[in-house]
């Protein structure tokens, strides 16, 4: 089963066959429903692999591979891989697409994690960023008994202690007196994949702070929240 007779998007690519899937279906966390095939007129125009693994207790879907002829038939398996880890229930999406479909990912809400190498996009940021502050004692003792709220455009996260233990967790009450961060989800995400300085960008106007009692513990607390060890290298010894 050959994939392409033609050259992909005017750049050269290996012709792949039932080896090459029976390859990947080794990898942990591939089974196959999370390989996804793109036809046109009987030929496969694309495909992708996706795997779903756990790390350090944050459920992910990794695209292992990604290749397509076209963009538009990119697009199209983007939003499948998309649906099948949120089908999953996966907290966090990573890939690392062939530079001629980069642009793909770019017109979606996904952020870059190393430049040109890595791209993540968070499913459930309210997951993933549970699993970072519950191993980073010092964030308990910098929020102490105060809640903080992450305001962003469908989905609200709350932080705060509970039963000694700093969480994270969907905010579905009124909104009060909290201190209070408003801020779209890419720029939450370079923020976590250190990508974006909070303070800096606070300062540009980027995203806002509602409570300016808290100002300084909240900047501390964005700061802290960055993933200086990254939990996705294993991806890159899997291309």
């Amino acid at each position: 089963m050959e994939l392409y007779e033609s050259v992909m998007m005017d750049c050269i690519h290996l012709t792949f066959n039932e080896d090459f899937f029976e390859y990947f279906m080794q990898f942990p966390g591939v089974y196959g429903n999370g390989i996804l095939v793109a036809e046109d007129a009987g030929k496969i125009v694309g495909f992708e692999i996706v795997s779903i693994t756990h790390q350090r207790d944050i459920k992910i879907g990794s695209i292992i591979a990604f290749l397509a002829v076209d963009l538009d038939t990119g697009k199209s398996l983007l939003e499948q891989a998309e649906i099948y880890c949120m089908d999953q229930k996966v907290d966090s999406i990573i890939a690392v697409p062939p530079p001629q479909l980069s642009m793909i990912f770019d017109e979606k809400d996904w952020s870059k994690f190393e430049p040109s190498v890595l791209i993540a996009k968070g499913i459930k940021l309210a997951s993933l960023l549970d699993a970072i502050i519950s191993r980073r004692q010092h964030l308990k003792k910098l929020v102490g008994n105060k809640t903080i709220i992450i305001s962003m455009e469908d989905e609200i996260i709350q932080i705060c202690i509970r039963k000694g233990k700093l969480s994270a967790e969907k905010f579905e009450d009124e909104i009060k007196d909290n201190s209070i961060i408003e801020i779209d989800k890419r720029t939450f995400m370079k923020i976590i994949l250190g990508q974006m300085n909070p303070i800096v960008e606070y300062i540009k106007g980027t995203y806002s702070i509602k409570n300016k009692n808290d100002l300084f513990m909240i900047l501390r607390f964005l700061r802290g929240i960055e993933l200086k060890d990254s939990i996705f290298t294993s991806i890159a010894d899997r291309i």
